[in-house]
């Protein structure tokens, strides 16, 4: 690795004398003079200055992290790719310390790209493998493409392992170099996985992604598992295999205690309204365990268009319980005060509309009353 040249060096110098006697410089002098000296480092370009700089990514002086991000990056570029690896093995990158800091990232993402520039005798699996396991998406799916071109003999078993990945992105990825290459079903892996040990997060979030219907029953079972997060999973599976014949099993849900199960209940729904019963989703917004879950229900019953949400809507606007009632008159109020509605109600949702508005006149506030009949003199 570069030393410091006796020009870095002497800024470097100055920006530790600089950072030792802060407390005795008024703070605009200090804050000044590091800016300063982050910007000559930029222009000296010495890269073996890097580890020096990196402890004023701690300032809260967001102009000294805008140069110093600027002097990071312009110094990066003086790396060959060589260097690059060297320099990741210089340091402990599993450590908090420099897994936290973005210059501990540039430098491990830049390293990935550049590794296709390096003779391949030269590039270090093991350097490859640890990358695999950085704690920062892009590099583990950067560090997944070079293995898989520098060490094709190890690809398929390497995509079998980024199946498992936490991110879904990877996990894509993955799955179409098995289905392209080893010419094998992802789902039959994720299966397999789950027997072995059925708690995996990874594995059932693929399964999830790539399940088919034959593991409908399995995400069913799922939905009473104790943990959020595998109700969670199991809703999404349901809404991806199952599509509009999956409301009816996770539209009860929408009364779980969860506020994320209740929200991934809310958007595999919105992505089939056409399936969905108004008279469940008025008795969830009437009668749901939790506000959240009520206001969800709430606002499911508004997507279903205008005209057809008004009188579920009025019902639960004169209900017993004061904040759902106030959120539905809430979104009546939008409902009606949204001018991008260019469909007039047929006589049927005219009727119904006059019925819901009577029932619940005297449990509504004389507004909502107003509003509602102006709509109805609007269309005759």
């Amino acid at each position: 690795m570069r030393q410091l040249t006796k020009e870095a060096l002497k800024i470097v110098n100055q920006l530790y004398d600089v950072d030792r006697r802060g407390s005795g410089l008024p703070w605009t002098n200090k804050e000044s003079i590091t800016r300063n000296l982050l910007n000559q480092l930029a222009e000296v370009g010495e890269v073996a200055a890097l580890p020096c700089v990196a402890r004023f990514l701690s300032s809260s002086d967001e102009e000294i992290l805008r140069c110093l991000r600027r002097t990071i990056a312009t110094l990066i570029t003086r790396l060959s790719p060589n260097e690059l690896l060297h320099f990741t093995e210089l340091y402990d990158w599993a450590s908090e310390w420099y897994t936290n800091h973005l210059w501990g990232v540039i430098v491990r993402l830049n390293c990935c790209r550049c590794l296709s520039l390096i003779h391949r005798d030269d590039i270090s699996l093991a350097a490859l493998d640890g990358m695999t396991k950085d704690r920062f998406m892009p590099i583990r799916r950067e560090a997944f493409r070079q293995k898989a071109e520098h060490f094709p003999d190890t690809a398929d078993e390497m995509w079998k392992y980024a199946l498992l990945d936490q991110h879904s992105s990877i996990r894509e990825l993955a799955c179409w170099h098995v289905r392209n290459t080893s010419h094998a079903a992802p789902n039959a892996y994720y299966r397999n996985a789950l027997q072995e040990n059925p708690e995996s997060l990874s594995a059932l979030e693929g399964l999830s992604e790539t399940g088919d219907e034959s593991d409908i029953e399995y995400f069913r079972q799922l939905l009473t598992h104790s943990l959020p997060s595998r109700r969670c999973i199991a809703v999404q599976g349901l809404v991806r295999v199952g599509k509009e014949a999956s409301v009816r099993m996770i539209l009860p849900y929408l009364r779980d205690e969860s506020p994320s199960v209740v929200r991934a209940v809310c958007k595999g729904v919105s992505s089939n309204l056409s399936a969905v019963s108004d008279d469940e989703l008025v008795a969830v917004a009437m009668h749901g365990e939790s506000l959240f879950g009520r206001n969800t229900a709430v606002r499911l019953l508004a997507d279903l268009g205008k005209w057809r949400c008004l009188p579920n809507l009025l019902k639960v606007a004169s209900g017993p319980d004061a904040d759902t009632s106030e959120f539905a008159q809430q979104i009546i109020r939008q409902t009606c005060n949204n001018n991008r509605v260019f469909t007039t109600p047929s006589q049927d949702n005219k009727e119904k509309i006059a019925d819901a508005l009577a029932k619940s006149r005297d449990s509504l506030p004389p507004e909502i009353v107003c509003l509602i009949e102006t709509e109805l003199k609007r269309f005759g």
